[in-house]
């Protein structure tokens, strides 16, 4: 099953990605300083546009997302600009592939947190991307990694991502990795985001991946090349 055969079964209200591979090797450091450093929004974020590898990949599925038929009606994105990047990216492709412009809306509705550098760097050295769990369930261990409460962030993206836009659906949102891990789940797992788990196996989202949202209600995993995931429920 691909994005187009879920969207014959269950409509497509909104499309929700991760962003694609960006320039990340600005500074000659460890790998925990240049995440706290990126993620604090330390290092310019004009800095840290896809990459060229990353570039190709957001234009080649889209391509793709064309010759399945299925043309956003707008794209929205974070105002970083590995997110602006991607949507621009993704517009640009759709629009050579379909003739049909797509508009871009970068909106601070949708951007991923802003990080307190000391916690960060703190929490990368013990917890690794894990800190994103955690944080998110509402561990004490990562207490003021991010500079707003995580329910907070549940309100604001869940609510940016159900919307319904004046443009129409469906909708196609360039996201990070912190918007991703908690829409996946809460709305392909179904469970509670304090009940997110923490372990050092816990599902990370794949750069390109996403989720598919139908206008029934319907939410399913799909892979870069937007094959969905079916998940089986014991």
């Amino acid at each position: 099953m691909n994005i187009y055969d879920f969207a014959q079964h269950h409509g497509l209200k909104a499309i929700t990605r991760r962003h694609f591979a960006y320039n990340k090797q600005v500074l000659p450091v460890d790998n925990n300083t240049l995440c706290t450093l990126i993620y604090s929004r330390t290092i310019c974020t004009e800095q840290l546009g896809l990459s060229g590898a990353g570039s190709d990949a957001a234009v080649k599925q889209c391509q793709l997302l064309a010759q399945l038929g299925i043309l956003p009606k707008v794209m929205v994105s974070g105002i970083d600009l590995r997110n602006v990047d991607g949507a621009r990216l993704t517009a640009a492709a759709i629009a050579v592939n379909s003739g049909k412009p797509v508009p871009c809306i970068k909106s601070p509705a949708v951007t991923y947190p802003y990080y307190d550098a000391t916690a960060t760097l703190k929490a990368y050295q013990e917890f690794g991307d894990q800190a994103v769990h955690m944080y998110l369930a509402e561990k004490p261990e990562v207490a003021g990694l991010w500079t707003e409460p995580a329910s907070v962030f549940e309100a604001r993206i869940t609510a940016a991502i159900s919307a319904n836009y004046p443009h129409g659906s469906p909708v196609l949102f360039d996201l990070n990795f912190e918007q991703m891990t908690m829409l996946h789940f809460l709305h392909v797992e179904k469970i509670s985001r304090l009940d997110i788990p923490t372990d050092k196996n816990a599902w990370c989202p794949t750069m390109g991946g996403g989720i598919a949202y139908g206008t029934d209600g319907a939410a399913m995993e799909f892979t870069p090349e937007f094959e969905m995931i079916i998940k089986i429920i014991d």
